[in-house]
């Protein structure tokens, strides 16, 4: 039900409703309290206390486990959002697909293993360049009509095009592009996801 319990004497339960409380009356225990840790509206987690003695509920305790679990939910919530963070680079980093975070400025901040085999430059090469250095001449315009686009929130579906790798190869590529948010929805950048289409083509 989501709020602290305190029984004040598990001797005198009639129906002891847990294994756990069986064997805190069998070890001489006496009273107990339990209060929930609530994250995004669930249960993550309930701390429990036992004591030796009969314990008339203490109000004042009560009223500041609700502190005490906000503090054990933050920590709780950091820890699954750096659990989430740390599988997301991995799936980024284990990616087939060649994916490269810009800003708006078209400055490349991130390149995975996949990007640095399909245009053979390594991340040291071009992170802090600008992506143009993967985009044809013949290209640009229809590059910057999309980036227009998505910075505007507009989704541009994906779309088969050539890029540039490097000494200037030209690669049939498949791409997709999408803004980065933070968690208030202010706009970071761009992820595109590049995909090699040139034995398809």
């Amino acid at each position: 039900e989501q709020r602290p319990v305190w029984l004040q004497d598990l001797t005198v339960l009639e129906v002891l409703k847990s294994r756990l409380l069986e064997k805190a009356v069998e070890a001489g225990l006496k009273a107990a309290f339990a209060f929930p840790v609530i994250v995004s509206g669930k249960v993550a987690a309930i701390l429990e206390f036992f004591a030796t003695e009969t314990r008339q509920p203490d109000t004042l305790l009560i009223a500041a486990t609700n502190g005490l679990a906000s503090q054990f939910a933050r920590i709780i919530e950091r820890h699954r959002s750096e659990e989430s963070r740390a599988r997301l680079a991995a799936i980024i980093e284990y990616s087939n697909d060649a994916i490269v975070g810009l800003d708006f400025d078209r400055t490349i901040l991130s390149w995975n293993a996949a990007a640095e085999r399909l245009f053979g430059y390594s991340a040291a090469e071009v992170i802090g360049r600008k992506s143009s250095l993967l985009i044809p001449a013949d290209q640009e315009a229809q590059v910057a009509q999309r980036r227009e686009r998505i910075k505007d929130g507009i989704s541009t579906p994906a779309y088969d095009t050539v890029r540039l790798g490097k000494g200037g190869r030209r690669i049939d590529t498949a791409v997709t592009a999408s803004l980065i948010k933070d968690s208030s929805g202010r706009m970071l950048g761009v992820s595109t996801v590049y995909r090699d289409i040139s034995e398809r083509k």
